[in-house]
């Protein structure tokens, strides 16, 4: 028996239609129809909860809620995920529609993407097939999915709204008070500077101490963000992680601002006269 597992009456073109691969076996021929052997492909995910250290392929399952004979499993399709990006992939197991009869939803890949187009060709299609066939909307998948994500696509908006006003408002902060310091200290570049030291020397001593305190800052950022990853996880799919791009872009973006913050008025109070340095307040 396969329990726990949602079966799905579809044709021979359904996997190559939705792209969903085959990973082992074989997919639905013509000859897969009533008299025939009985069939079945199964999903990863079900392989995985009945068959978890064997090779189903020729094996034999039977549906609970069927009084037919059981079917031989002749191949094994990628996982599919039913509910959305962030929903757990669904136990599917798919049979030839030309053996159950049954069968609702026609796919079709088409190359326009003008959903008025596609329904005016697929009304003559089906007319010139059948006048008598009933058949209901057509919906363009990327749109069902669109509706589908409506949710999550609001709270990652939210998100990046939010998060792009904190990154705004940390390189505005760093930048004030790095500036602010670094100006400060021009009398004391006055001083180094009637000692003997060199403009170049001056810039270069505050860039390095600038750099330690923002090692030390990223460092714990870093430490913080991990920290909230589950949290990010649950609310943003494809999230499970620190994600090496975003933070290479936020941490490349706070060096680039404070170095800048102390290069400026550094390299301002080192253009100064020694004399004047020495009398600023």
């Amino acid at each position: 028996m396969a329990p726990f597992a949602k079966d799905l009456s579809v044709s021979s073109d359904y996997f190559e239609t939705l792209r969903i691969p085959l990973l082992r076996g074989r997919t639905f021929t013509d000859h897969d129809r009533r008299g025939s052997p009985a069939v079945v492909i199964i999903s990863e995910a079900l392989v995985r909860q009945n068959f978890p250290h064997e090779d189903p392929i020729g094996k034999h399952i039977r549906f609970t809620d069927s009084l037919q004979e059981s079917r031989e499993i002749v191949g094994i399709v990628g996982d599919v995920r039913q509910g959305g990006p962030g929903s757990p992939f669904a136990v599917h197991a798919y049979l030839p529609c030309y053996q159950t009869g049954e069968g609702s939803l026609l796919y079709i890949r088409a190359i326009s993407t003008d959903e008025s187009s596609v329904r005016g060709r697929l009304r003559a299609t089906l007319g010139s097939v059948d006048k008598q066939v009933a058949w209901g909307n057509v919906t363009l998948l990327e749109d069902a999915i669109y509706d589908k994500l409506s949710d999550r696509r609001f709270v990652t908006i939210v998100i990046g709204v939010f998060a792009g006003l904190a990154l705004s408002l940390a390189v505005a902060g760093i930048y004030g008070m790095i500036a602010y310091s670094v100006t400060q200290r021009t009398r004391e570049f006055g001083i180094r500077m009637a000692l003997g030291s060199t403009r170049q020397k001056l810039i270069i001593l505050v860039l390095l101490e600038t750099a330690r305190l923002v090692f030390w800052g990223l460092l714990l950022g870093m430490i913080a963000a991990a920290s909230f990853t589950r949290l990010f996880s649950s609310l943003v799919f494809g999230i499970a992680g620190l994600d090496p791009i975003t933070c290479g872009v936020v941490c490349f973006t706070l060096i680039a601002v404070s170095l800048s913050a102390s290069y400026i008025p550094a390299y301002r109070a080192t253009r100064m006269d020694p004399m004047a340095a020495l009398r600023y307040q």
